[in-house]
């Protein structure tokens, strides 16, 4: 629960590499790895991993992700995974790199 607060109060403060960081490493899995875990945690914070799992899921290919990137107001801290080309390719809102 506590790890899931953090990244709501990073998300808060636009800090999408930390967001991900702390969903992705572990968090995201305990729905089918710890069940009770995930139980345990407050509907906030599972309404919260699935969204972040939503916004680099499979069906939207980082596509939700990058909405909301365009979307916030500077300063953000992106997250730049294996597809940091597409963030470059993105039409920047701001007309300066983030």
């Amino acid at each position: 629960e506590r790890f899931v607060q953090i990244a709501i109060r990073a998300y808060e403060k636009k800090n999408f590499a930390a967001v991900f960081a702390i969903i992705f490493g572990g968090i995201i899995d305990l729905e089918k790895s710890l069940p009770f875990t995930w139980d345990r945690l407050s509907k906030q914070s599972r309404t919260f991993v699935t969204l972040v799992d939503d916004m680099l899921g499979e069906d939207s290919h980082f596509k939700l992700y990058f909405e909301k990137l365009r979307q916030s107001p500077l300063p953000v801290v992106p997250f730049i995974a294996n597809n940091q080309t597409r963030i470059a390719q993105m039409k920047e809102k701001h007309n300066i790199i983030v």
